[in-house]
């Protein structure tokens, strides 16, 4: 899925000021799911939604900014949530199988996700303080939201890792050596398989935020 398609949908999605949280989430599942065989795909669903998103807010009326701000977030923690939990069921069923993907694919996914949460938090930031029409006090409660709408894709990102440490590929310390059982063998691409089950299984993967508690 190309940067500015992801962006340009993001600020209509911004623009349109509508169903923005269920909008943002299903996008950010879509850049996940139609990533190919291309890391890095969680970071890039923050970076563009976030780019196209500020883009959007320019056109949304000042008395709605911040219920749009606040709804980004959550759809964007959503998605990630969900693409986590996606990530975790697809090598929990490796596993079971004696499956392993390639190095570079765990490694960098396992980078992505460790970083994801710090990434969320910062570009949340940068979008809220690019918002000039936001009186102070609303500017740091979405703050405060930024940083609870990170916490919620907290425990799906922990058991992706956890998930991921477990294939003999994806070791718990990625520059270690070892020799796999030769009995397992090296299946497709990592983010395909985490495209179907996205595609599979849908809601069941869940993916709620704690801002929604």
């Amino acid at each position: 899925m190309k940067d500015v398609e992801v962006q340009v949908r993001a600020k209509k999605i911004a623009t349109d000021a509508k169903d923005v949280r269920e909008q943002t989430r299903d996008l950010v599942m879509d850049v996940i799911r139609h990533s190919g065989d291309t890391l890095g795909q969680f970071p890039k669903a923050v970076n563009r939604v976030v780019d196209g998103a500020r883009e959007g807010l320019d056109s949304v009326v000042e008395d709605r900014q911040a219920d749009v701000l606040r709804d980004v977030m959550d759809g964007v923690s959503d998605g990630l949530s969900k693409g986590a939990n996606a990530v975790k069921y697809t090598f929990e069923e490796a596993n079971k199988r004696g499956q392993d993907f390639a190095k570079d694919e765990i490694v960098g996914t396992l980078k992505d996700l460790r970083a994801l949460e710090s990434l969320f938090v910062d570009r949340m930031g940068q979008l809220v303080k690019s918002s000039v029409k936001l009186p102070i006090e609303q500017s740091k409660d979405l703050l405060s939201h930024a940083q609870n709408a990170a916490k919620g894709i907290r425990p799906a990102v922990g058991s992706a890792i956890e998930a991921a440490e477990k294939n003999p590929v994806g070791l718990t310390k990625e520059t270690a050596s070892v020799a796999v059982d030769a009995t397992r063998r090296v299946t497709g691409s990592l983010f395909q398989a985490v495209a179907g089950v996205i595609d599979g299984v849908g809601d069941a993967i869940g993916g709620k935020s704690d801002s929604d508690k």
